[in-house]
């Protein structure tokens, strides 16, 4: 009978399927941005890097915000972002809404806008980049917007090789067993992993695609919304109107009969004394 595979060669695997299965940065992230108030997030980019910034309004007024993308910016004596270069601009500068005016409108090259939100992407260089949230527009409505800026991914992406080395933890491991582990428990570790990384690769790309499906649920859902909360608004303001210009018309109706009434009533009896 084979020997029972050691405790410590087993848990060497838990580290990496839960690299595996850990919930990728680039997910989106939800801001409540306060009325007559700016938000600014900052990112760090290399030279090659290739900056990316997502932008939609959940609720609030009419779904709209300013957005503006600045950079590079360089850091100053407390290793804080500061315009201290010449190279920063303003990279992108718009208000941002759902409206089919603003979505059928020519964008800049690298500005994709469509009923899921904006999308900028830009040829980074090195320094921070600043993604800016401008309510102040607002007076009084405060603004949900579900933003993503991730960092930029380094390595080849999924063809990126891990950090976990198994001929070391295995070599460790039978150090720490007094050499015990047979080369065939070995070989089955390794296919183990195999499957294991195969297994867990799966599971992460079906879990994006459901995160993805939902966020677009969420989006068609907050345009629809939105459009309702719209028309009951328009609803409302009309049905008030027309309440209003009802009674008005009413009390004109009420006092001009009783003045016509009063008037034949004080005509009637001059008539009945000509004819006596």
């Amino acid at each position: 009978m084979l020997p029972r595979p050691p405790t410590a060669a087993a848990a060497a695997f838990l580290p990496l399927l839960l690299l595996l299965l850990l919930p990728s940065p680039t997910h989106a992230v939800s801001l409540d941005v306060p009325p007559r108030d700016k938000v600014c997030l900052y990112q760090y980019y290399e030279a090659g890097d290739t900056g990316k910034a997502e932008v939609f309004v959940v609720n609030g007024g009419n779904l709209d915000i300013g957005v503006s993308v600045e950079g590079p910016f360089a850091d100053d004596k407390d290793g804080a972002p500061s315009k201290t270069t010449q190279e920063t601009k303003v990279l992108y500068e718009a208000v941002v809404a759902s409206s089919s005016a603003f979505l059928n409108q020519e964008h800049p090259p690298g500005v994709t806008a469509s009923a899921d939100g904006l999308e900028i992407t830009w040829p980074a260089k090195p320094g921070a980049y600043a993604l800016c949230l401008d309510n102040t527009m607002s007076q009084m409505q405060t603004k949900l917007v579900e933003f993503s800026f991730p960092a930029p991914v380094k390595g080849n992406g999924d063809g990126e090789e891990d950090d976990f080395d198994l001929d070391a933890a295995l070599a460790e491991t039978n150090n720490a067993t007094n050499g015990t582990i047979p080369d065939n428990i070995k070989q089955s570790y390794k296919a183990d992993l195999a499957l294991l990384k195969h297994s867990a690769g799966r599971i992460g790309r079906t879990l994006g695609d459901v995160q993805q499906k939902q966020q677009k649920e969420r989006h068609r859902l907050a345009l629809q919304t939105a459009a309702n909360q719209n028309n009951h608004h328009k609803m409302v303001v009309s049905s008030l109107f027309e309440t209003v210009v009802f009674i008005g018309v009413s009390l004109f109706q009420l006092f001009w009969v009783r003045r016509w009434f009063e008037g034949r009533g004080l005509r009637a009896p001059s008539r009945s004394r000509e004819w006596a």
